[in-house]
């Protein structure tokens, strides 16, 4: 058999768009014939890309081979090497740039063969003009052998021999059936071969679908994903091409875009929460509907093909629905979730979701800070914990200075407050008193807490104490007073010594002590007697101490001299013991060595015994 090598080039002329293939010599005798497929410009509307191109194959000037647009969009998609329009070799842009710039010779989608880009163009093994020349190999009938890509002369890729003679039909199959679906759906058409699959072209209005002529979308790949996405009824219907030019038989698919699913509403819940207790909420009514009318279930559990039946009937459009449920569908404390599943007559489905808990714990307020005094301005903050589940629905309380408040109320079926006041924001606590309060709390499935109790006594302030008048000697046996006044109510107690109202010693009225602890009213005078006994020789410290409520003291000391060393009385002038003359003047003088200093000097001149009692004469100088 004569064989003829064809390097594949792609030569066009203007005016003819006809390709003559120029003839060369081996050293055999066997003619070269070159089809140049590469681009003279590297855009896809030079002639050398053009659909419609002619090529010939022998080199009589008969054009055999045709470069041919499938899908329309003015850009060659393969090589018709038949002459009856379709594609025998697929052309494929690698790159993404819309040129094509490699060859598929099985249609597996995947590059064979590379067009180089730098004239003079021809088919290599590597992109970009890189790799061994690929040539054509025909016999002398111009039947096409396969191709040479090792330069020996022979072919050694025969696979197009084979494709051109395949008489089995390919098969289209579609990923998608049947149906009536509620979304936008994507189906994916895939054509297989048991050589070389081709195109597919596939039409949505239920019209026949050809290649030639063209009718519907022409996909020049054997696999596509297709979507789906107009509303309504429609009819897919596909065939597909190998490239061979076998037609498979069509496939035909109905289908349905519908999203009008039933759309369901929960219009109300009348509780979310149940409770077997007495006076609380013992069941909840559910109120649903729907735009389209329908048959529904209602199952536990969160699906509509599964789950426990509970109840199921037809529902008609914008209708309300009732749904009942009570502790006793309960075995105990827990969540239920219940779907509501709605079919219409166009077979799609809606649902809602709603949930329910049973809760038999009554919830425990707890108040921040806890009960105790305090010396700063004091709020206190009330939170709720339910470990029921439900969850705290309103915290409820009542406040009081000074003593009890009522107890606070709610109503535990609707959480109306009868008593007290619902809580929003930190109480307050009163300064300078002890706050009582008490708190409850109700949850969402109308349990109420008992009564709780808190006492706050908050006291920011101490009392100022004023000494009106107090002793500053005492002598012997004679004792100490004093009168003072506290701005402040409080207990009261004088100390002897120390350095604070906790230390030194704690008087206490007996004996000759009196008013020396107690209580005091604000801004009233107060007299108190210190006994001699608790002096000592010399300075002493009284504190005065008055509590406010909360154990904080104000105080104020003063001192007080004991002075039990008798002074001596002299006579300075006249010396002796007279007579002495008319006008002679006495000069009497006092000393005190026990620390107190003489006050005054009293005498008589008629022999009688002085006393501080008014009976003697005052001296008018003093002298210590």
């Amino acid at each position: 058999m004569l064989k003829i090598t064809i390097r594949i080039f792609l030569i066009s002329t203007i005016l003819t768009q006809c390709m003559f293939l120029p003839t060369a010599k081996t050293t055999d005798g066997i003619s070269i014939l070159a089809l140049f497929l590469g681009l003279a410009s590297g855009t896809p509307n030079v002639p050398g890309l053009t659909p419609g191109t002619g090529v010939d194959l022998n080199g009589d000037g008969v054009t055999e081979a045709t470069l041919v647009d499938v899908d329309g969009d003015g850009i060659s998609d393969g090589i018709d090497l038949t002459g009856n329009g379709i594609p025998n070799i697929v052309l494929i842009d690698t790159n993404g740039d819309g040129i094509p710039d490699a060859v598929d010779v099985n249609g597996d989608g995947v590059s064979d063969y590379y067009i180089n880009p730098k004239p003079p163009a021809f088919l290599t093994t590597g992109p970009g003009g890189t790799g061994n020349p690929v040539v054509a190999i025909v016999d002398e009938n111009g039947n096409l052998l396969g191709f040479d890509t090792d330069g020996d002369g022979t072919p050694n890729d025969t696979v197009i021999v084979a494709i051109l003679a395949d008489t089995t039909l390919p098969t289209i199959t579609s990923s998608l059936g049947t149906g009536t679906f509620s979304t936008s759906q994507t189906t994916t058409l895939t054509c297989t071969d048991n050589l070389a699959p081709g195109a597919i072209v596939y039409t949505l209005d239920a019209s026949v679908p050809s290649f030639q002529p063209k009718q519907g979308e022409v996909v020049v790949q054997s696999s596509k994903d297709v979507p789906l996405s107009n509303e309504g009824e429609h009819t897919l219907t596909a065939i597909c091409r190998d490239l061979a030019g076998n037609i498979s038989m069509p496939i035909s698919i109905d289908y349905t875009i519908d999203t009008q699913i039933p759309a369901l509403s929960l219009l109300s819940q009348s509780a979310t929460a149940i409770s077997s207790n007495a006076n609380a909420i013992q069941s909840s009514t559910a109120t649903w509907r729907t735009d389209r009318s329908g048959t529904f279930t209602i199952r536990e559990g969160s699906s509509c093909e599964a789950g426990t039946i509970i109840t199921s009937g037809s529902a008609n459009a914008n209708v309300d629905q009732i749904f009942v449920r009570s502790h006793n569908h309960f075995t105990g404390e827990g969540t239920k979730t219940y779907r509501i599943c709605h079919t219409a007559s166009n077979g799609l489905t809606g649902f809602v979701n709603f949930s329910l808990v049973r809760d038999d714990t009554s919830p425990t307020v707890i108040p921040n800070p806890g009960a105790g005094n305090y010396g700063v301005a004091t709020s206190v903050s009330l939170s709720c914990s339910d470990v029921g589940g439900s969850g705290c629905a309103e915290i409820v309380y009542a406040v009081q200075a000074g003593s009890n408040p009522n107890n606070p109320t709610i109503n535990a079926s609707n959480g109306t407050v009868t008593s007290g006041q619902l809580y929003s924001a930190a109480i307050p606590m009163t300064d300078g008193v002890t706050t009582y309060t008490k708190f409850i709390a109700r949850d969402k499935a109308g349990n109420v807490a008992s009564v709780s109790s808190q006492n706050y006594t908050v006291d920011t302030q101490v009392a100022t104490i004023t000494v009106n008048s107090h002793s500053i000697t005492v002598g012997a046996a004679s004792h100490a007073t004093l009168s003072w006044r506290s701005s402040r109510a409080g207990t009261y107690r004088i100390r002897m010594g120390g350095s604070n109202c906790s230390t030194g010693t704690a008087l206490s009225n007996s004996g000759n002590d009196s008013n020396v602890s107690g209580s005091v009213q604000a801004a009233t005078d107060t007299t108190s007697t210190i006994a001699n006994s608790h002096f000592v020789e010399g300075q002493n410290t009284v504190r005065i101490c008055v509590e406010n409520l909360i154990g904080n003291f104000g105080s104020t000391t003063f001192t007080t001299t004991k002075d039990s060393t008798p002074h001596l009385v002299t006579l300075a002038s006249p010396s002796g013991s007279g007579p002495f003359t008319t006008g002679t003047q006495l000069q009497l003088s006092c000393s005190d060595s026990g620390g107190s200093g003489c006050d005054k000097i009293i005498y008589t001149l008629n022999g009688t015994e002085p006393t501080f009692d008014g009976s003697g004469i005052y001296g008018n100088r003093r002298s210590n």
